[in-house]
């Protein structure tokens, strides 16, 4: 180039919302100043858009033809391209106006970028000249971002699905579109795992219905595998605070029905199982009523085994009760005496072969002879073992352990 003149593009994307604005002033020429821009406004710009350009030289509205760069980037000065490079060669400029079309893909989506330009005449081979700083594109990527959501066709390169909405409806991904769905459930993509650093309840549901089967949440699992899990709760820490709990169960009725945490299992198995290395499997504890309850119609209420410590410790009182209890008193009558003999009748030792009894005598009416316990094959009888006639009137505490 041997000459110097001033070159002041307009940009004007055919949008509705465009208007023409001066861009780029360009010069080449020894009375003229050297890589001059001017932006006074800026443009929406779409995937596609009609760059509109006004071109004078040394003063006079230019006519010929002239090559163009155009780079977008994500920084003043240096950054990262974005989008492929415009490169538009041998463009005619009639009375100073030229018309061309620029596409850098869809990349604008709320971000600023900057445009840089480089001209040379169009009958010239040599470089480019490259006009600087570059201009800042901050309100064209939002113009054109609005102007893509507005018509629901995308949201960040997603598609929209057709299908119309609900009253109250938002849009939510399905992990193929954005779909309408209610605002207080549906739309949740699975596999699902966040994390989040959070002071308070991080998940909550509440179901506001009261009828029998409104539950907040049901977990479900079909697996058969050991130790397969439809619903885990975990605490990480190798130190957790006390009574910190990875499944806490409360039920906050004040009367006598209701229970905090239920478990129950249809075959042979356990309705609630408890495991500790060292600690406590299961620990009950309550202030006025029962820690622990079990009850069974048929197996075991209770089941506590060990391989080197303790099955079951006991700390306090034990009480027994029910129509089968563990421990009751007897007492020696006419009706029940059989010489040196009294027959047991109880529902816990009828017909129970194979259980332990222990037998205390009781002050009252005093037995003074030596006694045993035995089974004869029909009954529990407890006999003085030295022959003498049973003491009508004596009492007997009796403890029933089942093999």
């Amino acid at each position: 180039m041997t000459t110097k003149a001033r070159i002041r593009l307009a940009v004007m994307a055919l949008l509705s919302i465009a208007v023409v604005i001066p861009v780029v002033a360009y010069g080449r020429g020894a009375a003229q100043p050297r890589n001059e821009r001017q932006v006074d406004a800026l443009v929406a710009l779409g995937t596609g858009f009609t760059f509109q350009g006004r071109l004078t030289d040394a003063g006079s509205p230019a006519n010929g033809v002239y090559d163009f760069n155009f780079y977008l980037y994500d920084a003043l000065a240096g950054g990262a391209q974005v989008g492929p490079v415009q490169t538009l060669g041998d463009v005619t400029v009639t009375a100073g106006l030229f018309t061309v079309t620029l596409n850098f893909g869809d990349v604008f989506h709320g971000s600023e970028y900057f445009l840089e330009i480089q001209v040379r005449p169009g009958a010239s081979s040599g470089t480019y000249t490259i006009l600087t700083p570059r201009e800042a594109i901050s309100a064209v990527p939002n113009a054109s971002f609005a102007r893509e959501a507005a018509s629901a066709t995308g949201l960040q390169g997603v598609d929209v699905s057709v299908n119309a909405p609900a009253a109250g409806d938002v849009l939510k991904f399905d992990g193929v579109r954005w779909a309408p769905a209610a605002a207080g459930g549906g739309g949740l993509s699975l596999p699902f795992a966040a994390t989040q650093s959070l002071a308070g309840t991080l998940f909550k549901v509440t179901n506001t219905n009261t009828g029998a089967t409104a539950s907040a949440i049901v977990a479900e699992s079909g697996s058969t595998g050991f130790a397969a899990a439809a619903l885990t709760g975990r605490i990480t820490s190798t130190s957790p605070g006390g009574f910190s709990a990875a499944v806490r169960g409360e039920n906050l009725g004040t009367g006598g029905n209701g229970i905090g945490v239920y478990g129950s299992q249809e075959g042979t198995g356990w309705g609630v199982y408890g495991e500790a290395p060292g600690g406590r499997g299961v620990y009950g504890a309550s202030t006025t009523g029962t820690g622990v309850h079990g009850s069974s119609t048929s197996g075991n209420g209770g089941y506590f085994t060990s391989t080197s410590g303790d099955a079951l410790e006991v700390a306090g009182p034990i009480r027994v009760s029910g129509a089968k209890p563990a421990a009751f008193e007897w007492l020696a009558t006419g009706g029940n005496i059989a010489g040196s003999d009294t027959v047991i009748t109880n529902p816990a030792t009828d017909g129970n072969a194979n259980a332990i009894l222990i037998v205390t005598p009781l002050l009252g009416v005093a037995n003074p002879h030596p006694i045993a316990v035995y089974w004869d094959l029909s009954k529990w009888r407890i006999r003085n073992t030295d022959g003498a006639a049973m003491v009508s009137g004596s009492r007997y505490n009796i403890l029933v352990i089942n093999q």
